[in-house]
C-alpha cells in the first residue's frame, strides 16, 4: 500500500510495478493518478490487474480511513509518501493509520514513513536520522529514516540539483524578482523580513504568519523610506 502519489510514492509504485507487487494506492485525486504515473513509470501495461486504486475524500476522512484499515489485514508493505495538509486538520482525522490499526497487518509486516514527519498520518511512525534503525511496534516492523534518499547519494544529488538549479538561477538575478516569476519558488519560502511567511509551518509551531507578498511590500516601503531619508 502506497499512500500519496508524489515524486516519492511515484516512485515507490514504480519500483513495487517492475517487482510485480499487487499494489493498493491511496490518493485523494485517483482520477488523474494514471497520468501522473505515467511520467515515472516506463510501462503502465505491465501494472495492469496489479494497481487498486482507492480514493481518500478529504470530505470523509472517517469512511476513507475505514477502506484503508479494511485493506491492512491483506497488506505486508505500507509506504506513507504523504504529508498532512491545511484541508486534513487533526482534529477532522488524527491520524489515516493508527497504532491499534497495525494488529490488522500480519506479524513481520513493514510499515515505512517517507516524510519525515513524527506522528503525521500513521501514529506509531516516527523519523530517524539513521539509515539502518528499525523498531517493532505491534509486531509490524518500521523504518521511517528522515533522509533514504542517502542510501543512493549520487543519483539522489544528481537528481536534486538538475531539480533545484533553476531556482538558483533565478535566485541570482534578485528574491524579489524571482518570488515574481515563480509561485513554486514563492511557496517555498519559509521566513523573510523576521517573520514566518510560510502558513503551514507557522501554525504548526505556533508563530505569528505573515503572507510573502506583505513582507515584499513592506521591505519595498522601508527601502523608499530609507532612500527618501538619506536624499
Amino acid at each position: 500500500m502506497v499512500i500519496g502519489a508524489g515524486h516519492i510514492g511515484a516512485n515507490a509504485i514504480n519500483v513495487f510495478i517492475q517487482n510485480k507487487f499487487k499494489i493498493i494506492v491511496v490518493d485523494k485525486h485517483p482520477h488523474t493518478l494514471l497520468g501522473r504515473l505515467s511520467k515515472y513509470i516506463p510501462s503502465m501495461s505491465i501494472a495492469a490487474g496489479n494497481l487498486e486504486l482507492i480514493e481518500f475524500d478529504e470530505n470523509d476522512a472517517a469512511r476513507s480511513c475505514g477502506r484503508v484499515r479494511e485493506l491492512l489485514s491483506k497488506t505486508d508493505i505500507v509506504i506513507c509518501a504523504a504529508v498532512r495538509r491545511q484541508t486534513l486538520p487533526k482534529d477532522v482525522c488524527p491520524y489515516i493509520i493508527t497504532s491499534d490499526d497495525l494488529q490488522l497487518m500480519s506479524p513481520n509486516s513493514v510499515m515505512c514513513d517517507a516524510t519525515a514527519c513524527d506522528k503525521d498520518l500513521v501514529e506509531s511512525c516516527v523519523s530517524s536520522e539513521s539509515l539502518t534503525h528499525t523498531y517493532v511496534e505491534n509486531n509490524v516492523i518500521h523504518y521511517n529514516c528522515d533522509h533514504i534518499p542517502a542510501l543512493v547519494p549520487h543519483t539522489s544529488t544528481r537528481i536534486l540539483t538538475s531539480a533545484t538549479f533553476p531556482y538558483v538561477e533565478m535566485l541570482a538575478d534578485g528574491a524579489e524578482d524571482a518570488f515574481a516569476q515563480s509561485a513554486s519558488l514563492g511557496g517555498a519560502v519559509m521566513c523573510r523580513g523576521g517573520v514566518v511567511t510560510h502558513e503551514y509551518c507557522a501554525r504548526k509551531k505556533g508563530l505569528d504568519f505573515m503572507p510573502l507578498a506583505n513582507t515584499l511590500s513592506s521591505v519595498a516601503i522601508h527601502t523608499q523610506l530609507e532612500g527618501a531619508a538619506h536624499a
